[in-house]
């Protein structure tokens, strides 16, 4: 395939979606599957922009169609996005953007997903047949008609003026390829091999540049192995390969390299260097190329592991992480902004150019050294999900397959040595103790940008010889801790913080507690909805007597909040604390929740305010004690 025929074209959301441009998702590909971590991020990501600048142009990146006849463009890649820009337009049309309804995108042979977005937003208005509606997409038009509407505590930020941005400001890049182009074994690689015009071309080119021929090949290989985040590093390093693999990782395939002149002892003479000859800088031109011809080769090992553990970071994050790693620790150096990965790196490059630029050299090889150094550490000691693993049922689960796992990848020792994949803790209790807290630290901050503490536990490894369960547990609860004691300060004049404003770290860390040393099999599932359980609106008559607040002021207290999932908040709504008390699945994410429950059955089922106080004290003085240092259980 040349490059001849290849068209971009930056297209604001507006324009994608008015005009005579229509898309279809083919058959090949599958059905949309975002659900509330991908849709509060996009969201999240264009309330920032327009935060930060409202005038300023925010990309979101890239969507890859073919043409087919008539205006009409079949979507290759970026369907997931495009179908969730669709949704977030339809609602904020109603909003006070203007009433001009977009043209939705259609499904190729799946006409239940193609009538839902015709009809939205009745479909979240609840007047359709619920059989004819794909529920995943109406779950998230659901979601983002809470966002928009004025159900959730950030809706203000949707006002007109950030309609407009949406629509004039907020672009993709709309790259057309060939009709000639074999499309399906096209998608094929590229699912496979996550290949894609993206920022971390660009930095790659950046660094190799300052590399030898030779040196550009060693940093080559650390680069596509780490880039890989959906297997553990040493398999992706030497695929197919276990002579390779135990060169490279030592014979139990657990050796970190210690500077370059180790890693390229390891990896000099190894056919993976063979491989990657004549290996230079990719160009911008050439990177373009790359993401619509798989360059880069197509002979990817396809192996039993390859789709069971889940990262929970992408490849830019992560570099970001390694960055700050890195650094001396000051704020501004631990950004994990993704959008900002060039300009981070492009600072870095052009400050040790300034002051020593005979170095750069040397640092572009200890970053790589250092890349695949933590990512080895992440491998084994930043939980993954793990599809052989049952997500249980105590939490709603994410629309990721499998549980939380945490380990770490070894040589079984036979002859033909196989992948073995051991708990990196042999202390069982302490092994459970820390999946717990790093997934509650997990779904608390759901977004890449704020998940430091893996920074942190990067270089805590790095500086700790021969980690030991006890030691990795107490810095992780000891860093959580930190963040809770400035939680519990968030409120005004630094008082304790109530309503909305209640940090989720507050109610993720409390469950945590009530769970980490009881039998219970207990999961944490993406929550980020606060509940109150006496609700704010709902129909006194039925129940006056036993659900009355003297104190109004106590509705938005600490004891009358839980933290659940936005499927959970719908199916409560304004029901009475009785009633939400009877539905057990949605009781069973929080276990404060569940004591909220207990304690209503205790009260004679009733929820007043010395329940609330009674409740929010007790949750204080666990919370207390433990960031005090004392054991209150």
């Amino acid at each position: 395939m040349t490059t001849s025929a290849q068209q971009a074209n930056a297209l604001s959301v507006g324009e994608l979606f008015s005009g005579a441009d229509r898309y279809v998702i083919p058959l090949y590909q599958r059905n949309y599957t975002w659900g509330e971590e991908q849709i509060h991020q996009l969201v999240a990501d264009i309330r920032t922009a327009y935060r930060e600048d409202p005038h300023s142009t925010y990309h979101l990146g890239n969507l890859v169609v073919s043409p087919r006849k008539d205006n009409l463009f079949e979507v290759i890649d970026g369907q997931q996005r495009l179908t969730t820009l669709f949704l977030l337009l339809a609602h904020l049309d109603r909003a006070p953007g203007g009433p001009d309804q977009p043209a939705p995108p259609g499904y190729e042979a799946r006409p239940v997903a193609t009538e839902t977005l015709r009809l939205l937003p009745k479909v979240v208005e609840d007047v359709v047949d619920p059989e004819g509606v794909d529920l995943v997409i109406a779950a998230a038009s659901a979601l983002i008609h809470t966002l928009v509407s004025g159900d959730d505590d950030a809706a203000e930020d949707f006002t007109a003026e950030f309609v407009k941005y949406v629509k004039s400001s907020v672009k993709l890049v709309r790259m057309t390829i060939p009709r000639s182009t074999d499309l399906n074994r096209y998608f094929e690689v590229m699912n496979t091999r996550g290949v894609q015009l993206s920022p971390v071309d660009i930095v790659k080119a950046r660094l190799m540049k300052q590399l030898d021929s030779e040196d550009r090949r060693v940093f080559d290989i650390v680069w596509r192995g780490c880039s890989d985040m959906s297997r553990y590093v040493q398999m992706s390093v030497a695929p197919r390969d276990t002579a390779l693999r135990e060169r490279a990782f030592g014979p139990n395939w657990t050796v970190r390299p210690e500077d370059f002149t180790d890693l390229k002892a390891r990896l000099g003479t190894t056919t993976a260097m063979e491989s990657t000859a004549g290996a230079e800088p990719m160009r911008l031109q050439e990177a373009v190329g790359a993401y619509l011809t798989d360059s880069r080769g197509l002979d990817v090992e396809q192996d039993e592991e390859a789709d069971r553990f889940s990262s929970q970071v992408g490849f830019e994050v992560f570099l970001l992480h390694v960055l700050a790693a890195m650094g001396p620790g000051e704020e501004g150096e631990r950004q994990l902004d993704d959008r900002k990965l060039i300009a981070r790196f492009t600072a870095v490059i052009d400050r040790i150019s300034a002051e020593h630029p005979s170095s750069l050299d040397g640092w572009v090889k200890n970053f790589a050294v250092a890349l695949l150094r933590y990512r080895m550490i992440f491998d084994s000691y930043v939980i993954k999900r793990d599809s052989t693993l049952h997500p249980g049922s105590d939490a709603e689960s994410d629309d990721t397959v499998g549980d939380w796992s945490l380990h770490t990848l070894e040589s079984d020792g036979r002859s033909t040595p196989k992948p073995r994949y051991r708990h990196t803790f042999p202390d069982d209790a302490a092994q459970k103790k820390i999946v717990l807290l790093q997934s509650a630290l997990r779904i608390t901050y759901t977004s890449p940008r704020g998940m430091h503490w893996i920074t942190d536990v990067l270089r805590f490894v790095a500086s700790t010889p021969d980690v030991r369960a006890e030691e990795f547990l107490a810095f992780i609860q000891e860093w959580t801790r930190s963040r809770v004691r400035a939680a519990m300060n968030a409120g005004p004049d630094g008082s304790f913080p109530s309503g909305f404003g209640t940090p989720r770290i507050l109610f993720t860390y409390l469950d945590y507690l009530l769970v980490k040393d009881s039998r219970r099999d207990y999961r944490f599932g993406y929550r980020n909805s606060v509940e109150h359980f006496l609700p704010q609106t709902w129909d006194r008559e039925k129940s006056a007597d036993q659900f009355h607040l003297t104190d109004q002021s106590l509705l938005n207290d600490f004891g009358n909040l839980a933290l659940v999932s936005v499927s959970a908040n719908s199916k409560f709504s304004n029901n009475t604390p009785l009633e939400k008390a009877q539905l057990h699945g949605a009781k069973a994410q929080s276990p404060k929740l569940a004591l909220m429950c207990q304690k209503l059955e205790d009260a004679g089922r009733q929820w007043k305010d010395a329940e609330v106080k009674s409740h929010r004290e007790e949750m204080l003085d666990l919370l207390l004690a433990d960031v005090a240092g004392i054991d209150a259980r």
